[in-house]
């Protein structure tokens, strides 16, 4: 006769703590469907890797063109302007938006003018939007419009500086003075003092101010 171990079935439930037949049932639901969830995972996983790679892709990228630039740079300091220009022009294309490409117009721009290319030149419409940002923008068109001037270009000359008046930015004082300057210079005396005037109402406080009015009681 068998003995009893004493042992009560409640107890011995409660010290397994899964049902096998529903762990069955779990196992052959996996093997049914083993090779859909492998796929799944495997997916997964080539995303994730698909991803890690593109971002250190951009990352390479994007430090390849932040090199260009600092070579195109260097270069253009240098007086190396035909090899600058290449190095500056990819930059600026290949770094789009960001604000390296608005440096790399800005010494591209130097760059043509320096090396009698001002046929390369964007118009003054697309330098004006290069950046919304508009210090870097009255910084290229006032170097342009200097060249314009050193080059006998009166006309372009004042195109660059009243596109740089036009963007209202922090060297708006200097583009208001360089233009009464080329209209003065052009005979324009009404344009000259009208910009002045602008000047003088804008920046009443400024250093130069003085000077301005001394300008205008000729007049």
């Amino acid at each position: 006769m068998a003995r009893s171990t004493g042992i009560p079935q409640s107890l011995i439930a409660r010290k397994i703590p899964f049902d096998l037949r529903n762990t069955g049932e779990e196992l052959r639901w996996f093997v049914e469907h083993k090779t859909k969830i492998l796929t799944g995972i495997g997916i997964v996983a080539s995303i994730g890797v698909f991803l890690v790679l593109l971002v250190a892709y951009q990352r390479q990228q994007k430090a390849n063109s932040l090199e260009k630039l600092r070579t195109g740079i260097v270069n253009f300091q240098f007086g190396k302007i035909e090899e600058a220009i290449p190095l500056l022009a990819n930059a600026k294309e290949s770094l789009g938006s960001q604000k390296g490409a608005q440096i790399a117009g800005f010494y591209l721009n130097e760059a043509y003018v320096r090396s009698g290319q001002s046929e390369s030149l964007p118009s003054i419409t697309e330098v004006s939007s290069v950046s919304e940002e508009s210090y870097l923008s009255q910084i290229a068109l006032l170097s342009l419009g200097r060249h314009a001037e050193k080059r006998n270009d009166q006309v372009s000359a004042r195109k660059f500086h009243e596109a740089a008046v036009a963007l209202e930015g922090p060297l708006t004082a200097d583009a208001l003075l360089g233009t009464a300057r080329l209209f003065e210079a052009a005979g324009d005396q009404d344009s000259a003092v009208s910009a002045r005037e602008k000047f003088l109402s804008s920046y009443p406080n400024s250093p130069f101010a003085d000077i301005v009015r001394t300008q205008l009681r000729k007049w």
